[in-house]
């Protein structure tokens, strides 16, 4: 807590009139990374005539980025690896719930390719769990960017935009 208040040019006490430890303070850094990482790829997300299109750039944007740049991995970390650089439990959550309002006025704009019984809450989980696992599994190949494009065509979209068929 000295080397934040150092870094912030505040005392170790002002940092806890904030912060009440650690985890906190490394939720908040995440939480920030989240926020101003959401703001950077908006307006290319948002920008899609098609809500197909719009989740793809999305999921494929996070997936390279993530790969990138160490926070943006981190945010899309399972719970024991945001505990292992000190997060608590409820960050993921947060998270969750963060990148679902960005989601939502995607898909209020795209309401009507959304598939019918296919809630906003829902199609969000659903392409964040996506991400989860193109980041943490592997796979048995690396697919290039218009190979996970294809992927994602077949396999994520289906599930969340009407007419969409599996190829």
């Amino acid at each position: 807590m000295e080397d934040v208040g150092r870094e912030a040019g505040v005392s170790r006490a002002t940092v806890y009139r904030y912060f009440s430890n650690r985890e906190a303070v490394v939720s908040g850094v995440i939480m920030r990374a989240t926020e101003r990482y959401l703001v950077r790829i908006g307006p290319t997300v948002c920008a899609r005539a098609e809500l197909g299109s719009a989740l793809i750039d999305f999921v494929e944007i996070a997936v390279r980025a993530a790969r990138r740049e160490r926070f943006i991995g981190m945010i899309f970390g399972s719970d024991v690896e945001l505990a292992g650089v000190g997060l608590c439990e409820e960050t993921s959550t947060s998270l969750f719930e963060l990148v679902t309002e960005f989601l939502r006025p995607v898909f209020a704009t795209h309401w009507t390719q959304l598939a019918p019984g296919v809630s906003v809450d829902d199609a969000a989980e659903w392409i964040l769990r996506t991400i989860l696992s193109l980041l943490s599994v592997r796979g048995p190949r690396e697919r290039s960017r218009d190979g996970l494009r294809s992927y994602l065509e077949r396999l994520l979209l289906p599930a969340i935009v009407a007419g969409t068929t599996v190829v």
